[in-house]
């Protein structure tokens, strides 16, 4: 997903799935555009090295990249290996088997991790987010969310979507989640 920060937001938001082929052509790496990235990978510490190497057969240095599902275990004081060359780590572990999302954000931005933002529900969802700062311009929230599939999306909309998206009213940011 690219926005043109530089543009009014409503006209500038491209959101869409593309495969591997479709990725590599396009032009994402732009100082006036923010690119993320999301994968639901099943288990972090089993795939990293799978994700290393999709993004660097990418060629794309995303500024954000959204983890799902990366069973880093709340129950477990250190999450393993989790690092990625030149990106910062935040995550919010899960009591679950399955669960728990990460945000890698490129080392030259500058963040602050929004733990008023975040939501959990233990065994239900987790979440985590953060605000990246832009020198001169309006900062931009970016965040992850896991809802559990016996988790029933009415009752997630109703109980967490609808009160996160009152908060995300008031910060007058973008947001992507």
């Amino acid at each position: 997903m690219s926005s043109d920060l530089n543009e009014n937001p409503d006209n500038v938001i491209n959101c869409q799935y593309y495969d591997v082929q479709e990725l590599q052509n396009l032009n994402l790496n732009s100082e006036k555009s923010l690119s993320l990235f999301h994968i639901n990978i099943s288990s972090l510490s089993k795939h990293l090295d799978d994700l290393e190497h999709l993004l660097n057969s990418l060629k794309i240095d995303f500024d954000v990249i959204a983890i799902s599902e990366t069973r880093i275990s709340s129950n477990n004081s250190s999450p393993g290996n989790t690092n990625l060359n030149n990106y910062k780590f935040e995550h919010c572990a899960t009591e679950s088997a399955a669960g728990g999302t990460a945000l890698y954000i490129k080392n030259t931005h500058t963040f602050i991790p929004r733990h008023d933002l975040s939501i959990y529900k233990s065994l239900q969802l987790e979440s985590n987010f953060v605000e990246i700062v832009l020198p001169k311009k309006s900062n931009i929230i970016v965040g992850c969310i896991y809802r559990h599939p016996h988790k029933s999306l009415e009752e997630f909309n109703e109980d967490y979507l609808n009160l996160l998206l009152d908060k995300f009213s008031k910060e007058n940011k973008k947001v992507f989640f």
